[in-house]
């Protein structure tokens, strides 16, 4: 009977250890396994923060790429501005730029026409020669001048008969150079620091018989050239011409007849013709060249 119930004592202690190893050996698979888990955790979170870590380190460069960028082109603004403020207060210091004449004209509007064997329309009066002068003939002629810069101009009015000058745009007194004060046929006058020029010159007795044309010259190479002549104000004007105007294109003078331009001449209406020439050279001319029919006029 004691030999039984010391082998339930024993058989009793046996199955309490071996349900402490079975937790035990529980416990420690699961820690073991919780272990791997956990670890596995940290290395993805390591190659995570890794490749998080390379993107920052990217950026960073890519920042400081562009800040040294940045830095260029503010240095390269501030040059081109430098430039453009160079420019544009002295104009004539930018050799890089050749000096081209976009675009002139000339539009000519005739007053009067009267053949010099009658009495003149009225007298006239110019204040820089403080003398009047008797009109047979009389024009007022607008002069357009663009350029591609900013650039000094010499404009000058030749004629046969009395002109006067007026600078509409930049706006300024006429002094004239001195040598024509006292020239009622002659007066030019220089402009400068300005791409654009606009002037009016008043013409008399210089349109007459056998001196019936009219023409401009290009100052340097011009892009665009025209004349417009309108005679729509002249009486019955219809009746004043014996053919239609003839036109040229020429450098020397003493041969322009051998220079003439056809398909050229547009007549915008009535009276009024305009001849345009494209791609002229310094100091290359257009001329007008009409037939009035002076009989008609007497």
């Amino acid at each position: 009977m004691e030999f039984l119930i010391e082998n339930e004592q024993i058989i009793a202690r046996i199955t309490a250890m071996a349900s402490v190893l079975v937790a035990l050996f529980s416990y420690l698979w699961h820690r073991s396994k919780y272990r791997k888990e956990t670890d596995e955790k940290k290395s993805d979170l390591r190659a995570s923060l890794t490749k998080a870590e390379t993107k920052v380190i990217s950026l960073e460069g890519q920042k400081e790429s562009l800040e040294n960028r940045k830095q260029e082109l503010e240095k390269i603004i501030g040059e081109l501005k430098v430039d453009l403020n160079r420019i544009r207060t002295n104009p004539e210091n930018d050799t890089n730029q050749e000096l081209i004449q976009l675009e002139k004209i000339m539009y000519v509007k005739y007053l009067y026409i009267t053949p010099k064997s009658h009495p003149p329309v009225y007298m006239k009066k110019f204040d820089r020669l403080d003398q009047e002068y008797p009109v047979w003939t009389e024009s007022i002629n607008y002069r357009f001048h663009r350029f591609n810069k900013k650039h000094e101009i010499v404009v000058k009015d030749v004629t046969d008969g009395v002109v006067d000058l007026a600078i509409i745009y930049p706006w300024q007194r006429i002094r004239g150079h001195k040598l024509h004060l006292n020239n009622p046929q002659e007066i030019s006058q220089k402009l400068k620091n300005s791409d654009t020029y606009i002037t009016a010159s008043n013409y008399i007795n210089g349109f007459v018989k056998d001196e019936e044309d009219y023409a401009i010259m290009a100052e340097c190479k011009t892009k665009s050239a025209r004349i417009i002549a309108d005679f729509s104000s002249i009486k019955n004007f219809e009746n004043l011409f014996q053919k239609e105007p003839d036109a040229y294109r020429f450098f020397d003078i003493s041969k322009e007849k051998e220079n003439p331009i056809n398909n050229c001449i547009t007549k915008l209406r009535k009276g009024v013709y305009s001849l345009h020439a494209n791609n002229l050279d310094a100091e290359e001319i257009i001329k007008l060249d009409f037939h009035i029919n002076w009989n008609y006029l007497d």
